[in-house]
């Protein structure tokens, strides 16, 4: 099982890590947070997920029903 490096952020700074197994990154950042994450979100509270083996970087935010920010939806 791959393993992660996660980071729980805020803006910049790094509030807490830990090395987590899991399948995929987006399982490992929701191992940490124990909350459901998404992808390509900008929010001031995220996690960085660094895969260990191959070096990539992910980041997630917190998974919500709203909107992003920018992302508007018109209903009629």
């Amino acid at each position: 099982m791959p393993i992660y490096r996660v980071e729980q952020m805020q803006g910049d700074e790094v509030l807490a890590a830990q090395t987590v197994d899991a399948p995929t990154p987006s399982e490992a950042a929701t191992g940490m947070s124990g909350k459901d994450v998404t992808l390509g979100r900008w929010e001031e509270n995220w996690f960085r997920v660094i895969d260990e083996n191959w070096g990539k970087v992910f980041a997630y935010s917190f998974a919500s029903d709203q909107p992003a920010a920018g992302n508007s939806q018109k209903t009629d």
